[in-house]
């Protein structure tokens, strides 16, 4: 049985967590899965039954160590296939891959771009490791146009995958009782998000735009599904708005795809994505969704988003959500004639693990 190494940076409610988790758990009859991830608070909520192995992430222990430590993990655990979803990082470990004679090297691009700081280092540091992705890296995949261009030199020679999902799974159902679960009332209007906690998905903002909505309709709630670092930022800030009542933190779960079914609308208003996750599951739940512009514009599979600027007020985006028809479109068919098959997808990887010289 093959070992596959699969690299990432944490384990938590993002869509690149999510592509990887599902990939692992449809092929653990085919190939011993190990993971590797800088993350050691795994969310009790996520029941892995693979091996987990942990290193510090690069930028606390520098490049070096980090490149040794992987090295070391890949001669001693005998690994056939490296699949590395570190954006940037994955640069060491496509070297330390090559170095260990490790014959299928994969580096997966998730977002369109980092938002990591700027400057001339930052700036020599992320070409840098983007070098060694393009030397090393002998398999090149992307969830799309925009995230393969992040990364990769030559889009052309990029595997497109799309983010593939269960579409039965996500498909709308009507759930009254994790309504009265999480305190929702039958008539109030939900807006939702799903994501990583962190400066890039922009919750601060969500916030904000929730804020000018709750002041034109009182009985509406806003779910916020996930954890990370900007959740004690997020939390005094719905404080400070009074919003206490009124705005829900999840934090990480296994049922998200219940949850979907309890929300009236859907936001997304990261600065930087490729083509994510949570919008495939929004949209396969029909889901009207508010979306920020530097999202892959590809995302829109049932002409069910609104794209809207992060530069914009937030009472612009208030006012569009109110105005605007929230009615659920159901329409899976497209969602699966346009690539979003979980299996299908599964089966692409499993060919490339398979085939690939």
């Amino acid at each position: 049985m093959k070992k596959v190494l699969h690299v990432i940076r944490n384990i938590g409610m993002g869509g690149t967590e999510k592509y990887m988790l599902n990939l692992i758990n449809n092929t653990n009859n085919k190939y011993e899965n190990i993971i590797l991830t800088y993350d050691k608070n795994i969310d009790s909520s996520y029941k892995i039954n693979n091996k987990i192995l942990f290193i510090d992430n690069p930028h606390n222990t520098g490049l070096i160590k980090n490149y040794k430590s992987i090295k070391n993990i890949i001669k001693n655990n005998n690994i056939d296939i490296v699949y590395s979803y570190t954006h940037y990082n994955s640069g060491l470990v496509m070297l330390a891959a090559k170095i260990c004679h490790v014959k299928i090297r994969i580096t997966h691009s998730h977002r369109s771009e980092s938002t990591g700081r700027n400057g001339i280092f930052n700036f020599i540091y992320k070409s840098f490791l983007k070098l060694l992705i393009n030397l090393f890296a002998n398999v090149k995949i992307a969830c799309g146009i925009d995230a393969a261009k992040s990364l990769f030199y030559n889009v052309r020679k990029v595997c497109i995958i799309n983010n593939g999902i269960d579409i039965n799974l996500y498909s709308f159902k009507k759930n009254s009782s994790l309504r009265n679960k999480y305190g929702i009332e039958k008539d109030d209007f939900v807006i939702g998000t799903v994501g990583h906690l962190d400066k890039n998905k922009n919750q601060k903002f969500l916030i904000d735009v929730f804020s000018e909505f709750h002041k034109i309709k009182k009985n509406s709630k806003l779910l916020i599904i996930g954890d990370g670092e900007e959740k004690e930022k997020l939390i005094e800030q719905v404080k400070l708005l009074g919003l206490n009542e009124n705005v829900i933190f999840t934090g990480n779960i296994n049922n998200v795809y219940d949850l979907y079914n309890i929300m009236d609308v859907f936001c997304l208003t990261s600065y930087k994505e490729g083509l994510p996750y949570v919008l495939i599951e929004a949209q396969t739940n029909g889901l009207k969704c508010y979306v920020s512009d530097s999202v892959d514009q590809n995302s829109n599979l049932i002409g069910n988003i609104q794209f809207l600027s992060v530069l914009d007020t937030p009472k612009n985006w208030s006012d569009m959500i109110n105005s605007s028809d929230n009615k659920r479109l159901i329409n899976t068919s497209i969602i699966k004639e346009k690539g979003y098959s979980l299996v299908d997808n599964i089966n692409k990887i499993i060919d490339i693990y398979e085939n690939r010289k």
